[in-house]
């Protein structure tokens, strides 16, 4: 479910987002790129995900994401520290989150979708191990 919402909202962000959201999905993934604190990277993770949300301009899509976002916030840190364990997943994720970016600044469906699904892809190889 989160999955299909996310993805909603990042292809709706492509076509509603101000320059001042793109100015603070910039600012997020940047501050990603150089923090090494775990704790302080989750809440960069949040606000990422929460900054394309706001940006799809879909009120109840926004709502429901962060009801979701708060309901899941343990397991998304386990999940997170599971996927890290492999440091190339590191990269991998700060690699996304940029595509993710640089596909919703440009307005460019495709590579919004193609960095989104990028994103669950790499989440989803770790639920195969429940």
């Amino acid at each position: 479910m989160r999955e299909a919402l996310e993805t909603k909202a990042a292809l709706l962000a492509v076509e509603h987002i101000t320059e001042e959201e793109i100015y603070r999905l910039e600012q997020i993934v940047n501050k990603m790129a150089v923090t090494k604190d775990e704790k302080s990277n989750i809440a960069l993770d949040k606000a990422l995900h929460y900054t394309i949300a706001v940006a799809s301009n879909n009120t109840i899509l926004i709502q429901i994401l962060s009801i979701l976002s708060d309901l899941i916030e343990t397991h998304i840190k386990d999940r997170r520290r599971e996927i890290f364990i492999d440091k190339k997943n590191i990269t991998k994720l700060q690699e996304i989150h940029e595509a993710l970016v640089k596909g919703i600044k440009n307005r460019d469906s495709n590579t919004t979708y193609d960095a989104i699904s990028r994103h669950f892809a790499l989440i989803a190889e770790y639920y195969q191990n429940d």
